[in-house]
């Protein structure tokens, strides 16, 4: 694998996962975003194992930028 400078790899536990992008303003997106989901925990079926931020290509837009949390969900 060729990970970027400045990049790290990191390893998920497989589960299903909920997908949530992000676009806007960051990072005052990604904490609203954290908030609107903290807020709707119950909605969810969360499993609270295992939740992650991908910041792909796109999250370096200084036009556009936007990222995914995805939330571990019951199946």
């Amino acid at each position: 694998n060729d990970i970027p400078n400045l990049l790290n790899e990191a390893h998920v536990n497989k589960a299903i996962y909920q997908k949530f992008n992000v676009t806007g303003d960051m990072p005052s997106a990604i904490v609203k975003k954290w908030e609107d989901l903290w807020n709707d925990n119950e909605k969810m079926s969360r499993t609270f194992d295992t939740d992650y931020e991908f910041y792909g290509e796109k999250s370096f837009s200084t036009e556009n930028p936007e990222m995914d949390i995805y939330i571990g969900v019951k199946g």
